[in-house]
């Protein structure tokens, strides 16, 4: 193999190189970008989830006032009917 071929396939290969590098490149933008995208996702869903949460402990507080009221007004209507 003479000088020439070999600095051909030297050529080749580096291009071959170079484009598997821009590839990479790019590929790793697009995976910073989706991972991002991703992230902001999770945030704005735990968020959510902090908002269900908050509104179901309130919800609970309510019901457990109105058991208390509930069972308030049975005591007083058993008093009254004399039981």
């Amino acid at each position: 193999m003479k000088t020439d071929e070999r600095l051909d396939r030297l050529v080749v290969r580096h291009e071959a190189l170079s484009q598997s590098v821009e590839m990479l490149f790019h590929s790793t933008q697009e995976l910073r970008k989706s991972t991002e995208e991703t992230r902001k996702s999770v945030e704005e869903l735990r968020k959510n989830a902090k908002q269900q949460r908050e509104s179901i402990d309130d919800v609970l507080k309510g019901i457990a006032s109105l058991a208390k009221i509930t069972g308030a007004h049975e005591m007083r209507i058993s008093k009254l009917e004399g039981r």
